[in-house]
């Protein structure tokens, strides 16, 4: 059986930050996706869909709010590393 790509709703790039909102038919699930060449933060994680477009405008705040934390590096030379709780 072949899965059915997911769609993208929206996607946006600033800064190196790469947004996209996926839909997934198959499960109607959407999903925001993150990918932050300056940092080197790659994360995604799926919202309702009341909460989409805010949460594609504002994934580092939601992503706090699943339990996905970032911290500041010890040595300035080294990238952010992700934490899960």
């Amino acid at each position: 059986m072949t899965q059915t790509p997911p769609n993208e709703l929206a996607h946006r790039l600033n800064g190196g930050m790469e947004v996209t909102l996926f839909w997934h038919p198959e499960g109607d699930e959407l999903v925001v996706s993150v990918a932050d060449s300056a940092s080197g933060d790659a994360f995604a994680f799926e919202v309702d869909s009341s909460t989409a477009v805010d949460a594609f405008y504002h994934p580092y705040a939601y992503a706090a709010l699943f339990g996905i934390y970032f911290t500041e590096p010890a040595d300035p030379d080294t990238e952010l590393t992700p934490l899960l709780r």
